[in-house]
């Protein structure tokens, strides 16, 4: 039986801020299992900069968009995010959907 390959996780990311550029995505390389599908920030420059230096396939800058265009099986929330406190996505986010 031949070997086939691990299918990854295919994951986004909320947030890239300071912390989570300097702490977070650094690290996403060490996982071989995490596919970055995309990036989402409410600054399209941090988000770009983001997919940029680590590999993410996609930015976008609207959670709601992200989140009804991408195939993801995971999101990571990375720091302070006052805005997903309210509305659908946040509904999305914490309840899987």
């Amino acid at each position: 039986m031949a070997d086939t390959p691990e299918r990854k996780a295919r994951l986004a990311f909320i947030g890239c801020g300071s912390f989570a550029t300097a702490s977070i995505f650094p690290n996403i390389h060490n996982v071989p299992q995490i596919d970055l599908v995309a990036v989402c920030d409410l600054d399209r420059a941090k988000a770009e900069r983001n997919a940029r230096d680590f590999g993410a396939q996609r930015v976008y800058v609207d959670l709601e968009k992200m989140l009804d265009e991408e195939d993801l099986d995971g999101v990571f929330v990375i720091g302070p995010a006052p805005h997903l406190g309210r509305g659908q996505g946040a509904g999305r986010v914490r309840g899987g959907a």
